[in-house]
């Protein structure tokens, strides 16, 4: 009941994006703050399966126009993937810092990877870059499609970059707040 209760809400949620019924309250926040809303919200997950999780925030980095509680679910959905897609000795890297004059905000892990061909389309909703028979891993294929449309409301984007391999770094790349230091 559980897992069906959070697709029914995944969901609404994106048929209120893809509507553009979903409405976001833009207001300059550190991005620390919301590192630290989506690490909370991994706390429960670490304690079925611990993995090492590491944060690092460039000091001075820019507050950046954004709405907190959307943009925190967007980091959590990227933790919760990195979470999911690693082997027992879980790893996962969260590092916020600025280039190229965008603030930018990193989730790595020490997972399989993500084939090129998958990488263009990791996107789109309801695609899965993991075989659609493999049941071992739940998931809606709705998560990194929602991360995308996050991004973009906030002006921003998302990419990913990964060897098969050698895990996946997923990066939200927003603009600075006018103003904000």
């Amino acid at each position: 009941p559980v897992r069906l209760s959070q697709l029914i809400n995944r969901l609404l949620d994106w048929a209120r994006m893809e509507s553009g019924k979903r409405s976001y309250l833009l207001e300059p926040v550190a991005v620390a703050d919301v590192l630290d809303d989506a690490l909370a919200a991994l706390e429960p997950l670490l304690l079925q399966a611990p993995a090492q999780v590491s944060c690092k925030v460039t000091p001075g980095l820019p507050r950046v126009r954004a709405d907190r509680a959307a943009l925190a679910d967007a980091l959590t959905n990227l933790l919760h993937n990195a979470h999911k897609y690693t082997g027992p000795e879980k790893r996962i890297a969260v590092t916020a810092g600025q280039e190229a004059g965008a603030v930018e905000i990193r989730v790595a892990d020490n997972g399989p990877g993500i084939a090129a061909p998958d990488q263009k389309r990791i996107f789109e909703k309801f695609y899965r870059a993991k075989d659609p028979l493999d049941r071992t891993i739940e998931g809606s294929g709705l998560g990194l499609a929602i991360v995308n449309h996050i991004a973009e409301a906030h002006g921003g984007r998302v990419s990913v970059a990964s060897t098969p391999g050698q895990g996946a770094v997923f990066t939200i790349s927003l603009p600075p707040a006018e103003g904000a230091p």
